[in-house]
């Protein structure tokens, strides 16, 4: 559902220089562009997750490839602020805006920012970032993850032009956290959803157990694409 976003300043907030971190930060990293970020709109898609629009100046020309991040420079106690990498969920050149999930665990800088964020702010963002994005050549894709994963998988599969060859298996709290997922021709993409049920969102041991159970072994081990967000304990625990 829309958040309220109340009055908004005319034309939201001023935009700011860049800070010396942010030009060493654009100097280091090489090929990424600083962005200075509008919201234009806020949407509750789950009890546990916000959708936030951005718009800025030139976005329209962004290029980037579906699983890509921005590194957000998140507003934190006082003046400061948290730098956090969230993946492009959705681009829209032609209204030059991009959507960004943000899940609301716990009361850390980028849950607090996400909950009161209203239209007409700004933030800061540079990139895009990563190299984790879909391997056109590959046989078949997994995309497995909790709430956090949720984003980039769920952006990555819709990618694809064949969606019957991916795999997604996806953690939530309940079925409250379902999202629809469709490929570009609106075919709908099978999201195999596996509830923790108020269970810890820290343990794996579900993901990992509806993995175990998925036939990924008769899909074959050549040209496998595979996009897996666990603990590391976890991992020993797949075939």
């Amino acid at each position: 559902m829309p958040i309220d976003g109340g009055e908004a300043a005319s034309g939201g907030e001023a935009a700011l220089p860049p800070s010396l971190e942010s030009s060493a930060l654009l100097s280091r990293l090489g090929d990424v562009s600083l962005w200075n970020l509008e919201v234009t709109d806020v949407v509750a898609i789950s009890p546990s997750m916000r959708r936030i629009r951005c718009t800025a100046p030139g976005l329209a020309d962004l290029s980037y490839q579906p699983g890509q991040d921005l590194m957000l420079a998140v507003p934190g106690p006082g003046n400061g602020s948290f730098r956090r990498r969230y993946t492009i969920r959705s681009f829209d050149r032609g209204a030059a805006s991009l959507d960004i999930d943000v899940v609301l665990h716990g009361d850390g800088p980028a849950a607090v920012w996400a909950a009161s964020c209203r239209p007409g702010q700004r933030i800061e963002a540079i990139g895009p970032r990563g190299k984790v994005t879909v391997q056109p050549d590959a046989d078949w894709h997994l995309f497995a993850g909790d709430d956090s994963a949720l984003p980039a998988s769920l952006a990555m599969a819709e990618s694809l032009p064949t969606p019957e060859e991916a795999l997604v298996v996806l953690e939530v709290d309940g079925v409250e956290d379902h999202q629809p997922v469709s490929a570009a021709d609106g075919r709908p993409i099978g999201v195999h959803w596996v509830h923790r049920a108020g269970a810890d969102p820290s343990s794996s041991e579900k993901l990992v157990a509806a993995l175990n159970a998925r036939p990924m072994r008769r899909l074959g081990v050549s040209r496998r694409d595979l996009f897996l967000e666990l603990d590391r304990p976890a991992l020993k625990d797949l075939p």
